[in-house]
């Protein structure tokens, strides 16, 4: 497969990598340091095969371009620094050579242009993925799904994309172990807030402004790095010291006090506690964000971080003049002091930053992100970019510049994410963050509000061109060049939302109080005297985002399943719980438990979210299929997959590896079509009695590209939501009428029918309604019905507004969404129907 889709190095390191132990060292005392530089080496993907292949490709481009030498550090150093095994990676290295030089007699080797060391791009990171399904068919299973309501629940209200909760602590004295706490999440590299409420500790990591987590999951790292601390630490279990009862009943006092005192004042008395400053360092504090009377600002960019995400300034006379006075400050002979305390991951200060334009050197407000070696990552508090500087260049922040909140604003475009179809990986890359650049640099911009979320308000973007005062809506942009597609907001993103624009038809909920009580305790857990004996057992870290993967065989489906604690997919979360479509997760080696009632996963890959792509790789690689369709005969359903039946009995072949597959998006008969034209490329390629063995390069060339070709467009295809529709009679096969059966018709000339590879599968007959795929007329269906909902005053389920793509989960949700200005605008062509 590797050969036909124009992969086969990787495979070949894959191969070589699997055939023995793996080259990836994971020593005990530095365990940490082995999984954060596996994650570096997957970059993102959530696919240990990856990581295997950037491994090799790294340390093989170093040894044969003789960096050893030049850099002055030998293999063997190299190796232990980034958590190789030297002996066991030759040994690949050497196996690897070997099987392309048996390989090589019958035609099959690696293209002479591609070059061992060449950066992998997204196209070429799915096809690689794409074949790993076809290597191990039929290792499928299904991610599990999180409801994202009840994960905002279970962390009272902060967002699951950054927040884990501990539990267990002593409920009355849950503060004063807040030092202690941070200890504990030292290994997550990232400043927090904690908060506290009853036996519960919420962890709230602070964004780093260099991008959320690996990859394409819009979740921190250091959710990952916390949920991966629970399992090193399962055995022993995280436990602390319990502090000594005389003086937890001094300070408990004293906060009961202080408490009692706010509550006459006229505060509501509460158990939520926020600790504002952490050892970490945390936010010292952001510019206050419009309130819900503000609908829209207008922007200065000072950053773009990727394509849709940029930050700003507010662009007021009073903020310029703040900023301006602020630099003065950071730039007098008094700020010059240096940093002489050890720089780490929250410290404030102020870095250099040298202008492209005039060249000229000048000190700013800096938070020091991460610190690596000599030099510190600083992110730019005013202005929001993050550079890497020496340490020896940071100096002391003055006590006076804390005082002025950080004026920069991280600005995200609402209901837009990467196009599938044009960034396989779900990434932006350079080429869309220039052109998005290219639309904003120097322009007018003007931001409408959707809402405030973690800091960082979501926006539609609108840019007024000075020459001819033109408005362009930045988002329609992007969707019509083909860069962004819409998407859903996140429930916190739509509650927010909800909240403003109840807000501003209720003036009275403008003055709001926080629903956590701050408090600042000189406390220190390290010096405070324990009790002897008597430990503190916590449970946790623990993120309401976590899932378990399922089976889709008949034999999986009826066995727990777990991942092996070595892969990167160990801690899977659900970084999208607003997409309610399956994705699919690749095991390539299974093992079954002493009991039998649990199977185990070892080197994973978890796909990408495009929708219905389990449904398109099964039908893609499964010897046999039989499509399902509807009592209407109207669309497929679904499809049984397998080895097919008896031609005798009738019976499945081999059931335990049965694919009762149930479609969530349309699949129709061009789809079989171009399922079969891929088959048809691989049949060409390996299977074709030696024909292929005489070909020239250029013609074994020109069939992978034609390959590739025919597996994108297959993946990429756009493909509308379909309700679920479970077959009744599953797993069983002969239940399509031979009447309805529509034969493939593809004859291959170099090969018999018993000769294939992969055979081809036959359509069925459907009859898709004359009005299916009408959008006008569903959007006005849609219109009347929200309509009807609406006189009624009564709403029993889920309501998506077709014209605003805009989920309503309440009926006062929906009232609030028809009164906005963008749905009555969109609603109007409709007002008559």
């Amino acid at each position: 497969m590797g050969h036909v889709f124009g992969c086969l190095d990787e495979c070949l390191i894959i191969v070589a990598a699997l055939s023995q132990r793996s080259f990836f060292s994971r020593p005990h005392h530095a365990y940490w340091e082995a999984y954060k530089s596996q994650l570096a080496y997957a970059n993102g993907t959530f696919c240990d095969f990856h990581a295997l292949v950037n491994a090799f490709r790294s340390w093989e481009h170093m040894k044969g371009t003789g960096q050893f030498s030049r850099q002055g550090i030998t293999e063997y150093k190299w190796c232990r620094l980034y958590m190789l095994q030297m002996k066991r990676i030759n040994e690949a290295k050497t196996l690897k050579e070997e099987l392309e030089k048996r390989l090589h007699a019958f035609n099959i080797c690696r293209s002479r242009g591609k070059s061992s060391c060449k950066v992998v791009t997204a196209e070429d990171s799915l096809i690689l993925k794409l074949v790993l399904c076809a290597a191990f068919y039929p290792h499928y299973f299904l991610r599990g799904r999180v409801d994202e309501k009840e994960a905002v629940r279970a962390l009272a209200g902060c967002d699951p994309r950054n927040t884990v909760v501990l539990s267990g602590l002593p409920p009355r004295e849950n503060v004063l172990y807040r030092s202690a706490i941070e200890k504990l999440f030292k290994n997550c590299e990232s400043a927090f807030n904690i908060h506290f409420e009853g036996s519960k500790a919420y962890v709230e990591f602070v964004p780093t402004h260099h991008g959320a987590g690996p990859g394409t999951s819009d979740v921190d790292t250091a959710v990952y790095l916390a949920v991966k601390m629970r399992v090193v630490n399962a055995r022993q279990g995280l436990e602390l010291e319990a502090l000594d009862r005389e003086l937890v009943s001094k300070e408990v006092a004293q906060m009961e006090r202080a408490t009692l005192e706010e509550v006459k004042s006229g505060d509501l008395r509460t158990n939520r506690y926020k600790v504002a400053e952490s050892s970490t360092g945390a936010s010292a504090g952001q510019v206050d964000l419009p309130g819900a009377d503000i609908t829209c600002v207008q922007l200065i960019a000072t950053s773009v971080e990727q394509c849709g995400c940029f930050w700003a300034h507010f662009a007021d006379q009073e903020t310029l003049q703040l900023i301006q006075n602020i630099l003065q400050t950071a730039n007098s002979s008094d700020s010059r002091t240096p940093l002489d305390s050890v720089a780490q991951a929250g410290t404030y200060c102020l870095a250099p930053f040298q202008d492209a334009d005039s060249g000229g050197v000048a000190y700013y407000r800096a938070r020091v992100n991460k610190v690596d070696n000599k030099e510190a990552k600083v992110f730019f508090l005013d202005y929001g970019n993050t550079e890497l500087v020496p340490l020896t260049t940071l100096r002391v922040m003055p006590a006076q510049l804390l005082e002025h909140k950080f004026q920069v604003v991280k600005c995200t475009l609402s209901g837009i994410k990467p196009s599938l179809v044009r960034f396989p990986d779900g990434r932006w890359n350079d080429v869309a963050k220039n052109f998005f650049m290219n639309q904003i640099r120097g322009q007018q911009l003007f931001g409408k509000i959707f809402s405030i979320v973690r800091g960082e308000m979501r926006i539609e973007l609108v840019v007024r061109r000075p020459d001819n005062a033109e408005q362009v809506n930045i988002q329609e942009l992007l969707v019509r060049s083909g860069y962004a597609e819409v998407a859903e907001e996140s429930y916190l993103s739509q509650q927010n939302h909800t909240y403003r624009e109840e807000a501003r038809l209720d003036e009275t909920q403008l003055d709001t109080k926080a629903a956590w009580k701050s408090v600042k305790s000189p406390f220190n857990y390290e010096t405070a005297p324990k009790q002897a004996r008597r430990m503190v057992r916590l449970r946790g870290p623990c993120s309401p985002l976590e899932v378990k993967p399922y089976g889709v065989t008949l034999t999986s489906r009826m066995r727990v399943v777990k991942v092996e604690q070595d892969s990167i997919n160990f801690v899977l979360l659900d970084d999208e719980p607003q997409d309610k479509h399956e994705r699919l997760l690749v095991a390539g080696h299974l093992s079954l438990s002493a009991s039998g009632d649990a199977i185990r996963c070892r080197h994973t890959s978890l796909m990408p979210s495009f929708h219905g792509l389990p449904a398109l790789v099964t039908l893609l690689f499964t010897p046999c299929m039989e499509l399902r369709v509807n009592k209407k005969k109207t669309h497929y359903t679904g499809a049984l997959c397998g080895l097919g039946p008896d031609p005798v009995t009738g019976r499945s072949l081999f059931p335990d590896h049965d694919i009762e597959l149930t479609f969530d998006t349309c699949i129709d008969v061009d789809d079989v079509l171009l399922i079969n034209a891929v088959r048809s490329a691989v049949n060409l390629g390996v299977g074709s009695d030696g024909h292929i063995a005489n070909w020239a390069e250029s013609a074994v060339s020109g069939l992978q590209d034609r390959a590739r070709q025919k597996l994108l467009s297959l993946i990429r295809k756009q493909r509308k939501p379909l309700d679920a529709d479970v077959f009744m009679r599953q797993n069983q096969w002969n239940q399509v009428d031979p009447d309805d059966i529509i034969h493939h018709g593809l004859d291959d000339e170099f090969m018999p029918e018993d000769g294939r590879l992969l055979q081809y599968h036959n359509g069925v007959y459907i009859d898709p309604p004359e009005d299916e795929g009408n959008e006008e007329e569903l959007r006005a269906d849609n219109v009347r019905m929200i309509r009807d909902i609406l006189n009624r005053k009564r709403m029993d389920d889920v309501v998506e507004c077709r014209l605003c793509s805009v989920r309503c989960h309440c009926l006062r949700d929906l009232t609030l969404h028809v009164s906005t200005t963008q749905h009555r605008e969109r609603q109007t062509p409709y007002d008559d129907s």
